[in-house]
């Protein structure tokens, strides 16, 4: 693969929320090619023949940049001029309203411990990634303050640990501190289920031997407490059915 290619092949298309950083990327794509001065929205339009050949063949490489969710700006045209300004008009003015939604989005994520703290700090940073694409990306503080308020109350240790830690974590060290609490979160839980588990093998194995009501009574609780060991029990054969 040429490495025009390569490099068209590593630009994000244009697809509605990133026409910020689009549009700077096709314009270095574009000017490697040698397109630009030809299709510059500030600039005359193509009027010569070779030049005009040389204009269609850029509309064509525009074409591949972009999303088909954001080609009907472009679909009747033919000109790589006027397919740059046409989608300059479209996108460049969207761009606030864009960044409003964006906001919104970003203050009001918060994490939902049943999925997962990591999926809570994707979706900031991805919203963040957003922003950034045009051009309003909210400052660290800003970031930061969003990833321990919006963390839910079982992370409370761990968001007071990092508030009060001096110097001040960066985005990339918060984030890796809120891993390993959840890993090793998970670790626990993992010991305490396979005890769990070991206590309900025990009971299976002499289930002949023990009262009825008494073991039923007993897993009750353990299923009401630890619905994951109802799933390890079914897997189970009691030992006198073996």
């Amino acid at each position: 693969m040429s490495s025009s290619k390569t490099i068209l092949a590593s630009i994000t298309k244009l697809n509605g929320q990133n026409w910020h950083t689009w549009s700077k990327e096709t314009k270095a794509y574009l000017t490697m090619e040698e397109f630009w001065e030809l299709i510059d929205p500030t600039e005359a339009a193509p009027t010569s023949v070779a030049n005009l050949k040389h204009d269609k063949k850029a509309y064509a490489h525009i074409w591949f940049l972009v999303e088909p969710n954001c080609w009907d700006a472009i679909i009747e045209l033919k000109s790589g001029h006027k397919a740059q300004a046409a989608l300059k008009a479209k996108h460049e003015k969207d761009t606030l309203s864009t960044c409003m939604n964006l906001c919104q989005r970003f203050y009001a994520l918060s994490h939902n411990h049943a999925i997962g703290v990591m999926q809570f700090v994707n979706n900031v940073l991805t919203v963040v990634c957003q922003l950034k694409s045009i051009n309003g990306k909210p400052t660290k503080d800003q970031i930061t303050d969003k990833l321990l308020i919006g963390l839910h109350s079982s992370f409370t240790a761990v968001h007071t640990n990092i508030f009060l830690h001096t110097p001040e974590p960066s985005i990339k060290e918060i984030t890796a501190t809120l891993k390993e609490f959840k890993d090793n979160e998970t670790i626990v839980m993992d010991i305490r289920y396979f005890s769990i588990f070991l206590n309900i093998s025990f009971l299976f194995i002499y289930e002949v031997e023990t009262s009825t009501r008494y073991l039923s009574k007993f897993l009750l609780r353990i299923y009401l407490d630890f619905p994951q060991c109802y799933l390890l029990s079914n897997q189970m054969t009691p030992f006198h059915e073996q």
